[in-house]
């Protein structure tokens, strides 16, 4: 059980590496740099200079209230949406039930078969342009 759980946490190193360094890193460093007075060249620690202006400036509170309002109202709606299509993309009632699947994820298709086109061609024996430039 040992030996597995060893090579489960070799096989998730990478990702927590990359995960640490593309994502934790830039919000604590944002975090930090929040209590920085940046107007000087040396920036100085200044803990409330930033967060003060934000919690007196008028605006940011209309920000935060229309940000909550669109969560409380647009989350559940499309939460029930989803439910709704997938319920509905299942049911064995629709007659028409592989034509509604196939309009539903067409798009997604397209863009994957137009991506695939291009690289082909990219890489075509013939005139690809990287296999132009790898020759």
């Amino acid at each position: 059980m040992r030996y597995q759980n060893a090579t489960a946490y070799r096989f998730l190193a990478p990702y927590l590496l990359i995960f640490s360094i593309f994502w934790l890193w830039p919000i604590i460093s944002s975090f930090l740099i929040s209590f920085q007075a940046t107007r000087t060249v040396p920036w100085r620690f200044a803990p409330t200079f930033n967060w003060g202006r934000l919690i007196g400036d008028p605006a940011f509170f209309n920000a935060l209230k229309n940000t909550l309002l669109i969560l409380v109202i647009q989350v559940p709606v499309m939460i029930t949406l989803a439910i709704v299509m997938a319920v509905l993309l299942n049911s064995p009632l629709l007659k028409a039930r592989g034509l509604f699947r196939f309009a539903f994820f067409a798009p997604v298709v397209v863009g994957e078969v137009a991506y695939s086109a291009v690289f082909r061609l990219m890489f075509n024996l013939d005139y690809g342009i990287i296999n132009k430039l790898l020759n």
